[in-house]
């Protein structure tokens, strides 16, 4: 395959965003810890800074955030 007859959109990248509710969360102070990893679907806990108690679960079928949460979670 010569240059011109390569695809036009990019590979989907290996390392990910941390998805923005997570990023808010942490810069307030909280945690949080991946709870479930699926090839479709992945949900993390958000904690209180204080004591760890779980606040909120966020699920997400979104492919890039699916993609953080198994990063995460292989880390």
């Amino acid at each position: 395959m010569n240059h011109e007859d390569a695809p036009s959109t990019p590979p989907l990248r290996a390392s990910t965003e941390m998805p923005e509710a997570i990023e808010r969360w942490e810069s307030f102070g909280g945690s949080w810890r991946v709870t479930l990893v699926t090839h479709e679907r992945a949900a993390v806990e958000l904690l209180r800074c204080d004591c760890g108690e779980v606040i909120e679960t966020l699920e997400w079928t979104d492919p890039s955030a699916v993609l953080w949460a198994r990063e995460q979670a292989a880390s």
